[in-house]
């Protein structure tokens, strides 16, 4: 008998999430895979395929050149499809694959998974029969960034649990997961030329949220080199490239406090940063601070292959620069003046990494005194970001707070969990375009938009459960706006996309957000996760 839950073929292609740019039903009946099942054809994509499909269906699935007498999948790599683009078709004699590239099989695979019901999702799934309906689909995305970004720089999350959410992100297709590493509550990534950045910056005394208090609880952890070879090898497996992003000049109160001489001379900060929101605390731009900086990301390019790399640049404070003596002197010999002095150190790193063949991503705080060449604007802020990054020729990726910020509260209802006091709703992820924020912009301009991405920054996120209740299923709606949408927008036909995906995400005991409000366990209840008074919210 099949594993699988009585869900109708038809439910099943159409629930596939994102929605392929062409699907349609074949006449007949689907492919029947069994034990004897074998997958056959390019060697790398049929590895590719069978990382997705093997651990989904609990069938070998042997990559083999010898076709068996049962059903199997065939993967032929085609360079004339898009860099991610895939081809199925799925027949009573087998299924068959095409792409251009490993991560397009991936592609593949997962929208096949998705084929199967929700019970490819179930952990340790039983070898059995399974069957995939008679269709055809040709896909391939729209935008070419499609990134998660996961704050373990305030909380740290264990390498295991963040693996687990690269997976839960492969099935969307999305293939960039930028992981925050340091903030000024904590330094998560081991830097041996400097381990004091890890022995004291890596761990706080307590966590401080302006309603509760503090919780008296210390917090921290870092990964070690090893473990974040290890998770970029492994998310590369599954279509996803692994971002770093070091925070300076500012977010960067660990690293201060750890190393004493990085700190603007006459405000050295007395232990890692128990409170959140923005601190005035910022790199000295010594010529000491400089080789630090250069110490620690060329450790950082050591383990992390991306061409693009994140350099944070948000919400740094003039105050202390502009208070210093010291600075004043500095920026005079440099040309600039303290408040400019953002603009000259994101210029100079911009050089530095670019000698090494990499390109920095920025906050739009670093495009304040303009456009800078050679760097990405990550578009976040309220107003006119996304606009004068295209209109400087700038490559940009746009994710305003109002739509892909899912550490913002889903509802308005008072029972729900503490978070951030801004709204994001489900609706909000559904309607949004990456295009909304250039909407008056010339095609060519429009064209240096690169994509999306959804941050999940963790103030109130101190465990991967709640960063898990907090993603989905907004995350689910945000990963198709980024895939792209052909026939345009039908928000009811989205929204059932959405549930049919959370079918699979809650088969697989993820601790998702029901679409119809919380389970009454996951409410704030009456302790440290109870929602503050709406007059009390933000932070």
């Amino acid at each position: 008998m099949p594993l699988q839950s009585p869900v109708t073929a038809d439910s099943r292609i159409t629930s596939v999430v994102p929605r392929p740019i062409h699907l349609e039903t074949d006449e007949g009946p689907g492919c029947i895979l069994t034990p004897a099942s074998r997958i056959m054809g390019d060697a790398d994509l049929a590895q590719a395929v069978h990382r997705v499909l093997a651990a989904a269906t609990g069938l070998p699935l042997s990559v083999a050149e010898e076709p068996s007498q049962a059903a199997g999948i065939t993967v032929a790599a085609d360079p004339d499809l898009p860099e991610e683009g895939y081809t199925i078709r799925v027949a009573v004699e087998g299924v068959t694959i095409a792409a251009a590239t490993r991560r397009g099989a991936v592609w593949a695979a997962q929208t096949l998974r998705q084929l199967l019901g929700p019970d490819a999702f179930l952990p340790g799934a039983p070898g059995a029969r399974w069957e995939l309906p008679a269709v055809r689909i040709a896909d391939a995305p729209r935008w070419g960034w499609r990134g998660c970004m996961l704050d373990v720089g305030r909380h740290f999350m264990p390498i295991r649990r963040v693996m687990d959410l690269v997976e839960l992100l492969s099935q969307l297709r999305i293939n960039t997961l930028v992981l925050h590493l340091t903030e000024d509550q904590g330094w998560r990534f081991e830097t041996r030329s400097h381990p004091r950045l890890t022995e004291l910056g890596s761990w706080r005394r307590e966590s401080i949220n302006p309603y509760h208090g503090a919780d008296g609880t210390p917090h921290g952890g870092f990964y070690t080199q090893t473990q974040l070879r290890h998770l970029v090898h492994f998310a590369e497996g599954l279509g996803i490239t692994v971002v770093p992003e070091i925070e300076f000049p500012g977010h960067a109160t660990a690293a201060l406090l750890a190393e004493t001489s990085l700190a603007v001379p006459g405000f050295l900060p007395d232990q890692v940063r128990t409170e959140y929101g923005i601190s005035d605390y910022v790199l000295n731009m010594s010529d000491a601070s400089l080789r630090f900086v250069a110490d620690v990301w060329s450790e950082v390019l050591d383990v992390f292959p991306s061409t693009y790399v994140a350099i944070g640049g948000d919400e740094a404070p003039v105050t202390q620069w502009t208070s210093s003596p010291e600075i004043a002197r500095r920026t005079k010999a440099l040309g600039t003046t303290p408040e400019k002095l953002q603009s000259w150190f994101t210029v100079w790193l911009r050089d530095w990494l670019a000698e090494r063949g990499r390109t920095p991503i920025g906050w739009d705080e670093v495009i304040d005194d303009g456009p800078v060449d050679g760097l990405v604007c990550a578009a976040w802020r309220p107003g006119d970001a996304a606009v004068r990054a295209v209109k400087g020729g700038m490559s940009t990726i746009v994710a305003p707070t109002s739509r892909t910020y899912l550490d913002y509260y889903q509802s308005e209802d008072p029972e729900e969990r503490y978070s951030i006091g801004s709204l994001t709703t489900l609706d909000d992820a559904i309607d949004f375009d990456p295009l909304d924020g250039v909407a008056d912009c010339t095609d060519e301009e429009k064209r240096l938009v690169l994509g999306t991405q959804f941050q999940l920054w963790s103030e109130y996120m101190d465990t991967m459960e709640e960063v898990e209740y907090m993603a989905f299923p907004r995350a689910i709606a945000l990963a198709e706006a980024a895939w792209g949408r052909p026939d345009g927008l039908d928000p009811e036909a989205a929204r059932a996309r959405v549930a049919a995906h959370m079918e699979r995400l809650e088969a697989a005991g993820v601790n998702v957000r029901p679409l119809n409000g919380p389970h009454p366990w996951q409410l704030g209840g009456n302790g440290r996760r109870r929602r503050p008074p709406k007059a009390n919210q933000a932070w």
